[in-house]
């Protein structure tokens, strides 16, 4: 019995990109010489890739061996690809290591898959300092509750800790500020680390509970 060799339908790419081949038709592309689906629809057939076939590299500007969206997260990921950094209006030089110095507590949060990042705000070290020597700025809030029996006075001691702490009380000074109008707030007996803080009100009513800021600078 001699060999029968069936032969498909040849057509050019130029040939195909004018017709839809029928729905399981299979077509030889002549000029790229691959094999093509008919699905009765899609005008050109769908191409099969040849055993030999080649990807194109992917490029700053093309997708290549991978999708769009995937590209643009993988670049997201790639070193030196961490979001910009703006410092007062002046973009930063990219890099691939971000630095948290120890105004900042940094901690590894591996439940929630992050980095979570904490200011320190007991303790800042501003630059370039105009009050004086002054190389420490402690900046907190603290609630003084309502006087029991109510009054028109009232006292707390505010207490630093940690890096908070000053060399001595002669090292530094607190400013105070009270939201609640008619209120007079003061600080004395200022040590170390604790300084006293007193409310008068200037109007004769009896004093709610209220919030104090405070500012305190110094060495």
């Amino acid at each position: 019995m001699s060999n029968i060799a069936v032969r498909k339908r040849r057509l050019t790419t130029t040939q195909l990109s004018a017709i839809a081949l029928n729905i399981g038709e299979i077509c030889v592309n002549t000029t790229t010489k691959a094999l093509v689906a008919g699905d009765g629809v899609t005008v050109g057939g769908i191409p099969m890739a040849l055993g030999s076939h080649t990807h194109s590299a992917g490029t700053e500007s093309v997708a290549g061996f991978i999708s769009t969206a995937d590209k643009t997260i993988l670049d997201a990921l790639a070193l030196n690809a961490i979001q910009d950094i703006d410092s007062n209006g002046t973009l930063l030089p990219t890099r691939s290591v971000l630095n948290f110095s120890t105004s900042f507590l940094v901690t590894d949060n591996p439940g929630s898959g992050r980095t979570d990042v904490d200011m320190i705000h007991q303790f800042l070290t501003p630059s370039g300092a105009s009050f004086g020597v002054a190389s420490k700025l402690v900046v907190g809030q603290s609630t003084i509750s309502q006087p029991s029996p109510l009054a028109t006075t009232a006292t707390s001691v505010f207490t630093l800790t940690g890096n908070a702490v000053f060399t001595s009380s002669s090292t530094y000074w607190v400013m105070l500020n009270c939201t609640v109008a008619g209120v007079h707030v003061n600080a004395t007996n200022i040590n170390a680390s604790t300084f006293t803080v007193s409310c008068y009100s200037l109007n004769g009513s009896n004093l709610p509970a209220m919030p104090i800021n405070f500012f305190a600078f110094g060495t």
